[in-house]
């Protein structure tokens, strides 16, 4: 019976054991569950100057105005306080990793909750496992506002306060109506200004390229005063010298000026009269270039024929049949139509020398190839010497 009793005590001890493990268990999972241990989150560590007076644990954190995690632990380190957050996953890859932290509060008196601020352009991955976020700030706290007050007020003397405020009064006593009037200009005023802020705003932002420019030429641009210095001192030294050029400048102008008056439609006159002479040269001034270097090949040329110590010239001499007379109108000069300038393949190099021969229609005639020698009989000698008119008066 009593050992019976005594297994009957220990199924009891052994279910009421199990009973309480199994409450401490799901006590525990409860817990666990309202603690979010057991939900998959991004830790990510944000180090701020202060956490500030109510900014417990659990307390919300925000970015673009939607929680997207709780604030899971706060730490003081070296001045320091490092507040470490949960957050979602899904709500953590829509956070850029260059993102700042911002401590609020709703109210004056309410519990803070951490803001996330997005940069104004981010191109940089989201927020991972483990990234720290700095910097982060604290709002101002009601009761550092209240020592700033208090330490304001304790350092004001009443009895100098009392002499400002009365006679402040008596200054504006009677003259509601001229404050109140400037008190609507100043309005009118700054609302004018108001509407150039955006023109000011930009040309304070253009203020810091052109500050960063002149401070790159900051070197050259003294060394330039510098020089402008010099230049002045050396006007004042040679102030005479420059006021006497001046007058001759002047009697040159006025000369010049008489000069032009007196003869300025003659002058007029000549350049009209030089008008096509000169269009006529600058058509042909293309070929001026080779006809210079042509000239200089064939001062060359007479240089070696001629010598450099003894002077003369070394010729080939032969006979060439005689060219025919003129004949009217058969010589007449003709001018091609589309003829322009050209330098006829001059100038020449020693390798192309002699220059090929170039029929111009100036009335000139050779005798055809053929004729170059001399046969008996054909073409007689008196005309290959004297030319076929005279050969007819000798031979008649």
């Amino acid at each position: 019976m009593a050992a019976r009793q005594s297994r009957r005590r220990a199924r009891t001890a052994t279910v009421g054991g199990l009973a309480a493990v199994c409450l401490a268990a799901v006590a525990a999972l409860v817990v666990g569950n309202y603690m979010q241990l057991f939900t998959p989150v991004v830790t990510v560590t944000v180090i701020a100057d202060r956490a500030g007076l109510m900014t417990d644990l659990r307390s919300d954190v925000t970015f673009r105005g939607v929680t997207i995690g709780e604030i899971r632990g706060l730490d003081n380190r070296d001045d320091q306080v490092h507040i470490e957050i949960a957050l979602r996953p899904e709500a953590a890859a829509q956070v850029p990793a260059d993102v700042s932290g911002r401590i609020l509060a709703p109210t004056v008196f309410g519990a803070k909750y951490l803001e996330l601020i997005e940069p104004g352009t981010s191109t940089g991955p989201e927020l991972r496992d483990g990234d720290v976020i700095t910097p982060a700030t604290a709002q101002v706290e009601i009761n550092s506002v209240f020592d700033s007050l208090m330490s304001l007020l304790s350092s004001i003397d009443v009895s100098k306060l009392n002499g400002t405020l009365g006679g402040l009064s008596a200054t504006l006593s009677g003259r509601g109506e001229q404050t109140g009037r400037y008190i609507t200009e100043l309005n009118g005023y700054l609302r004018e200004f108001n509407a150039h802020l955006a023109n000011l705003h930009a040309t304070v932002d253009g203020t810091g390229p052109v500050a960063r420019l002149y401070a790159g030429v900051a070197p050259d641009l003294v060394a330039t005063l510098d020089n402008v210095v010099t230049t002045a001192r050396t006007l004042v030294e040679k102030a005479p010298e420059l006021e006497s050029t001046l007058a001759e400048l002047t009697t040159l102008a006025n000369s010049g000026r008489a000069l032009f008056a007196e003869n300025g439609e003659h002058l007029r006159a000549a350049l009209a009269e030089l008008t096509p002479t000169m269009e006529l040269l600058s058509t042909y001034s293309g070929i001026i270039p080779c006809t210079l270097d042509t000239a200089n090949r064939i001062r060359v040329l007479f240089e070696q024929a001629v010598g450099t110590e003894v002077p003369g010239i070394s010729l080939y001499i032969g006979v060439q049949p005689a060219q025919p007379g003129y004949r009217y109108p058969h010589d007449l000069p003709t001018v091609p139509p589309g003829t322009g300038p050209s330098c006829y393949g001059a100038p020449h190099s020693p390798e192309q020398l002699p220059s090929p021969y170039v029929n111009f229609a100036d009335g000139s005639e050779i005798y055809p190839s053929k004729e170059d020698s001399a046969e008996i009989g054909e073409p007689l000698i008196v005309t290959q010497l004297f030319g076929p008119e005279l050969s007819e008066v000798l031979t008649r």
